[in-house]
């Protein structure tokens, strides 16, 4: 679980960062980035978690 952490706390950072970006530029690329980076977050969580109960099942 320390990576699933690990991966929370890197795209919080670099949301912030991201967010940053977009204040001082305003240059929609960066919401755009910020999106596609939420999205793949999410679908490389989802399947962590997916792998995680295969784990629990199979142990049993």
């Amino acid at each position: 679980m320390p990576i699933i952490r690990l991966t929370i706390f890197l795209v919080f950072i670099a949301s912030l960062v991201l967010l940053a970006m977009y204040l001082v530029s305003r240059q929609q690329k960066y919401l755009t980035l910020l999106k596609q980076m939420f999205k793949y977050t999410s679908w490389m969580l989802v399947l962590v978690l997916l792998l995680y109960l295969i784990t629990r099942v199979i142990r049993l």
